[in-house]
């Protein structure tokens, strides 16, 4: 099993990277924010998660062994939650996805793709409990993300996006972004 990688980052793609150690190229699935934050040729290093079937062998990445556990946890203990839902949800920053389950704020849940009112439900009957794997969360939680107004996403639906398209590039949004026209403007910067 391969638990951590220290290398270089060959190539980038979509949901995945190329980290070459040892002159030997690792794909590793990586949180969508962490890929955008790289660049080719930067030096990594991930705690990993081996994942095998029989008709798949993955590596998924982590850069806090705090990540890895809460992968760990959600995969193994929420039913119908697999790896790649589990590193969809971790696309969003862990103190915000562990104060949403504590919260039990659906509504924020099922704003991450891949996840509908009854997984949910599940991740928060499951996790909620659990001091060990919700410690750390944020304090005066208010949603995961930005509260963005409805107006927005509706404008920008109109024009031809995807909601979760739409969702998707304004959760990574700096904090000090604020106001309808300055959300738009960096949607078309991001999109």
């Amino acid at each position: 099993m391969i638990a951590y990688i220290n290398g270089k980052i060959l190539e980038k793609f979509d949901k995945t990277i190329i980290v070459v150690a040892n002159n030997i190229g690792y794909e590793i699935s990586l949180a969508g924010p962490e890929i955008e934050k790289r660049k080719i040729g930067d030096n990594i290093s991930l705690y990993t998660y081996t994942y095998i079937r029989e008709d798949q062998i993955a590596i998924y990445g982590f850069v806090s062994d705090e990540e890895l556990i809460f992968f760990k946890k959600l995969i193994t203990s929420v039913p119908g939650v697999g790896p790649k839902t589990a590193m969809e949800l971790l696309a969003v920053p862990l103190a915000k996805l562990k104060a949403a389950i504590l919260a039990e704020d659906l509504v924020s849940l099922t704003a991450v793709p891949g996840i509908g009112k009854k997984t949910a439900e599940r991740i928060i009957l499951e996790l909620k409990g659990k001091y060990e794997i919700l410690a750390g969360s944020e304090r005066g939680y208010k949603g995961i993300g930005h509260t963005i107004d409805e107006n927005v996403i509706e404008a920008l639906t109109r024009l031809g996006y995807q909601k979760n398209h739409i969702q998707t590039i304004l959760r990574g949004m700096p904090e000090n972004i604020a106001g309808a026209e300055n959300i738009i403007k960096y949607f078309f910067q991001n999109v």
